[in-house]
């Protein structure tokens, strides 16, 4: 009978649902995918990017057997505190800064030539001159001349080298080398070649370091990047200089972390 007749929607009706459910299953869609390239645009603009998302992260395990209970950026900043003077604390307390952009300005920067100086010296110019100009027909080339082999009786600059007044500088931020070349077997590593350690009878750059021309420079680029954000609070006393996490003055690079340097 009708009573028991199953009822069944007209076809229009039946279509316009069907319509219905199609477009709210391709607006989703839509949705999902933009929320998927905007991620992808972060991670790109970014190295920062899962910092922000991730955060706060809990260490994993250590050759201790600390499984890490407190989360990064805590126990970044406790190391971080127990090593600073009353100077690198009244920077480390103003924070991160919060600015960023591709023309950044940075501020608590370092004024002493670092590392990062360095390596921009070859990238500044997009010429790498190699002839340090200096001879070595009666006797080796000097030391203050930095990286240099004797070749037809010049000092050239050695691969991954390039010259800037008479000196060859480091051109590859890979080729950071803690060896200053100094000896420490008798003596006292000399405070001229900066920050050293005697290990094994050499003198080495202490970590965040980086030997050139004898002499020990600070790395101050921590890796991470804030042209679209700013940099994780987990790297430390940070500046965004030019679209780069760099360290404020008195913090070197370890490991993507600013830590103060040794007092």
């Amino acid at each position: 009978s009708l009573c028991l007749r199953p009822h069944v929607p007209p076809k229009n009706l039946r279509a316009t649902s069907l319509n219905l459910v199609s477009t709210s299953s391709d607006n989703m869609a839509r949705r999902a995918l933009i929320a998927l390239v905007v991620v992808g645009c972060l991670a790109v603009a970014s190295k920062d990017w899962w910092y922000h998302l991730a955060f706060p992260l809990v260490e994993p395990c250590d050759a201790s057997g600390d499984c890490g209970s407190k989360p990064r950026q805590l126990r970044v900043e406790e190391e971080v505190a127990h090593k600073m003077t009353d100077a690198q604390a009244a920077i480390a307390a103003k924070g991160p800064d919060t600015h960023f952009g591709p023309d950044a300005v940075g501020t608590d920067m370092w004024e002493e030539t670092t590392w990062d100086d360095i390596i921009g010296l070859a990238s500044s110019t997009g010429y790498c001159e190699t002839d340090s100009g200096g001879s070595c027909m009666l006797l080796g080339c000097a030391a203050t001349r930095g990286g240099t082999e004797c070749k037809s009786q010049k000092c050239m600059c050695a691969p991954g080298h390039c010259a800037f007044g008479g000196t060859c500088f480091p051109s590859d931020p890979t080729k950071c080398t803690q060896d200053t070349g100094g000896t420490c077997n008798v003596a006292f590593c000399a405070k001229s070649r900066g920050e050293t350690e005697c290990t094994g009878g050499k003198c080495m750059c202490s970590p965040g370091h980086c030997a050139s021309s004898g002499l020990c420079y600070a790395v101050t680029d921590t890796g991470g990047t804030c042209s679209m954000m700013g940099c994780a609070h987990t790297r430390g006393p940070t500046t965004c200089s030019s679209g780069r996490c760099l360290c404020k003055a008195g913090f070197v690079a370890v490991n993507g972390v600013c830590m103060p340097m040794s007092r």
